[in-house]
């Protein structure tokens, strides 16, 4: 297994695990989420960190 692929299998469970206690308690969770990520500069470093993953793992990929 390539290891771009590891990293995209990796990130998928951890978005299946994050998602997971809104089946059980969905109000708890919410609130757990609202805390963690309730400013705009939080919600704009994970986007930013996003932004700069992708073309790192592409770059990765074709070995460039």
């Amino acid at each position: 297994m390539s290891p771009l692929s590891l990293v995209l299998v990796i990130f998928g469970l951890l978005i299946a695990v994050s998602r997971a206690p809104l089946i059980v308690a969905p109000e708890s969770t919410r609130s757990f989420y609202s805390r963690v990520m309730g400013t705009d500069g939080r919600m704009r470093s994970l986007g930013l960190s996003s932004i700069i993953a992708g073309p790192a793992l592409a770059a990765y990929d074709l070995n460039l």
